[in-house]
């Protein structure tokens, strides 16, 4: 289990597939989890919607977390994979949902909003 490792920082994102049915139990297992840390991060999800960014956002604040806000990467196409350059023929892609997870952009953007947050509070 990852609280064996004792981590001085965590970092957590899920929620992205969060459903009306699951979100309840999603979000006590999440806060249950998240207390046993001392310093913790929750990060809203890359594919939105008012359900899983207000559960992710409701997890921060139960569980003492902070809260990153990546709504702004997440909503802007240049962050997408099919924006990526330089890549290999996207029409082989085997499925078309492929295309609109983070690409390298907006990875780079994703771990750029963490450290902005991480750094002042440590």
């Amino acid at each position: 289990m990852v609280e064996n490792f004792n981590p001085n920082i965590l970092i957590y994102q899920l929620g992205d597939n969060t459903s009306v049915e699951g979100s309840n139990a999603f979000k006590e297992s999440s806060i249950t989890f998240l207390k046993k840390f001392k310093t913790k991060f929750v990060i809203s999800p890359f594919f939105m919607s008012a359900l899983n960014f207000n559960t992710s956002k409701e997890i921060a604040l139960k569980s003492s977390s902070y809260f990153i806000d990546i709504s702004k990467i997440s909503n802007n196409p240049i962050n997408q994979a099919h924006s990526d350059k330089n890549r290999n023929d996207i029409s082989k892609w085997k499925v078309d949902g492929i295309s609109a997870h983070p690409g390298n952009t907006g990875m780079q953007n994703i771990s750029h909003a963490i450290f902005a947050a991480i750094i002042p509070k440590n």
